[in-house]
């Protein structure tokens, strides 16, 4: 094809169209609107990063609500617990004697040694206290030798059940030629006066 062919005398109209156009150019650019398309994305990512850092410190609260509410949760079983704990102690200050100082406990041991046919009589015993928060643990250790484990266990079983709070704290079994060697500890613990 034949392009169209331009006449020379025409040129003049050509520039101005040329100059009209540019002018056109130039007007459709400073018309265009880039300040409100850069203050748009300037605000799209502000808004994005105040998005993540609230989502940040929503994580960050609900992890904390989380750890309050278990310890909620754990200080009302501990409340739960030394309640019954109370209610216990008072229930046993009332009759049973648990926790009530017994200044007999050894002639009381000796007695239910002599009850389940032990041979040899008890040596009285009584370790130091410990004292931890208005009680005191007492431990009474021995070191029997006798010809019946029967004796020893029913003398243990008399004891636990005749003296209210007593615990067999450790136990150690050792056969003999001629007699059983029982090292036993037993506790207690009383109400600091």
């Amino acid at each position: 094809m034949n392009a169209p062919r331009i006449d020379p005398t025409n040129r003049a109209s050509l520039d101005e169209r040329f100059d009209v156009a540019s002018a056109a150019a130039q007007a459709e650019r400073e018309n265009r609107p880039r300040h409100l398309v850069l203050l748009a994305t300037v605000l799209f990512a502000a808004s994005l990063i105040f998005l993540s850092v609230e989502a940040s410190e929503r994580g960050a609260a609900r992890r904390q609500l989380k750890s309050r509410v278990v310890e909620a949760e754990r200080i009302e079983t501990m409340a739960m617990e030394i309640k019954r704990l109370d209610d216990q102690l008072a229930q046993n200050a009332a009759g049973s004697g648990v926790g009530v100082p017994m200044p007999d406990v050894l002639s009381r041991l000796e007695n239910f040694a002599s009850e389940a046919g032990m041979r040899d009589p008890l040596s009285h015993r009584r370790g130091p206290g410990r004292n931890e928060g208005g009680a005191t643990l007492y431990t009474y250790p021995y070191e029997l030798r006798d010809p019946s484990l029967e004796h020893v266990m029913t003398w243990l079983q008399k004891s636990v059940d005749g003296i209210p709070g007593l615990e067999v704290q450790s136990i150690r079994i050792r056969p003999e030629i001629a007699s059983w060697s029982v090292n036993v500890t037993l506790s207690r613990w009383e109400r600091s006066q």
